[in-house]
């Protein structure tokens, strides 16, 4: 039933409008699949990782999207969007070549045409920051040692920590939940000291709530926020607010 659905909305509906529609129906899908961290990090050498069994938040955002966007244009295998998605450039070059930061993610993904950054539209206010996390803490991230990619890395948190970006803080959010729709790309930006966001979702609007469909550490599965956009966030000290990214028409 679900291919069916899929393949009609891909026959009649515009681009954007099927987009919205896969990544609801794809999300929706893995609901109750278990979380996990680290699926991408399990091989000796970096290598193009697809796995559906098990997801974090990245790696959920990252996977319905890929699919969307192959049910939807189908100019690439689905593979082929994965890559798009997770490697700068699309291409695998080393753990260093991976998108590790979600600021760069967010870059890429607009460079390349499959969404657009709203965040300053709905009122968001411009912030900089010192990104420095994976180098600050290496001992998380053994693979930097054993890519010898530690250059690569450094120059990527140089040049984000250069660039500014558009964040709605928590407090706000509550006031713009209105303006955000279904398939909307929610990336939370994090108190953390060196860190610019730290996790990712899709909004789900049910008439006029908003809530947060995604991969939770806290309950280690695909599932829904139990309550709004804007409470969910507030129960987390560390998160800070909201960029939101929108599919393009």
């Amino acid at each position: 039933m679900l291919f069916i659905l899929v393949f009609l909305i891909t026959l009649l509906s515009p681009r954007s409008e099927c987009l919205v529609h896969c990544i609801e129906e794809n999300s929706r899908y893995f609901l109750g699949t278990p979380y996990e961290s680290r699926t991408l990090d399990q091989n000796d050498t970096e290598s193009l990782v697809c796995i559906n069994s098990a997801f974090d938040c990245v790696t959920f955002v990252e996977y319905v999207l890929a699919l969307s966007l192959y049910t939807c244009e189908g100019i690439l295998p689905f593979e082929g969007y994965l890559r798009q998605l997770r490697y700068r450039n699309g291409v695998i070059d080393g753990y260093g070549s991976r998108l590790h930061y979600t600021s760069e993610w967010i870059n890429q993904g607009i460079a390349l045409g499959y969404f657009s950054e709203i965040t300053q539209n709905l009122g968001g206010k411009s912030i900089k920051k010192q990104i420095n996390f994976m180098t600050k803490n290496i001992h998380l991230y053994p693979s930097i040692s054993r890519d010898g990619c530690m250059k690569d890395i450094q120059r990527v948190e140089e040049n984000l920590s250069i660039d500014s970006y558009f964040q709605v803080s928590k407090n706000e959010v509550k006031n713009i939940e209105k303006n955000l729709q279904t398939g909307d790309i929610i990336a939370i930006t994090t108190k953390i000291d060196g860190l610019d966001i730290s996790h990712l979702g899709f909004i789900i609007k049910d008439g006029t709530a908003v809530h947060l469909l995604h991969a939770s550490e806290t309950l280690h599965k695909i599932t829904i926020s139990d309550v709004p956009l804007s409470k969910y966030l507030h129960r987390n000290p560390k998160q800070e607010g909201i960029r939101v990214l929108r599919i393009i028409k």
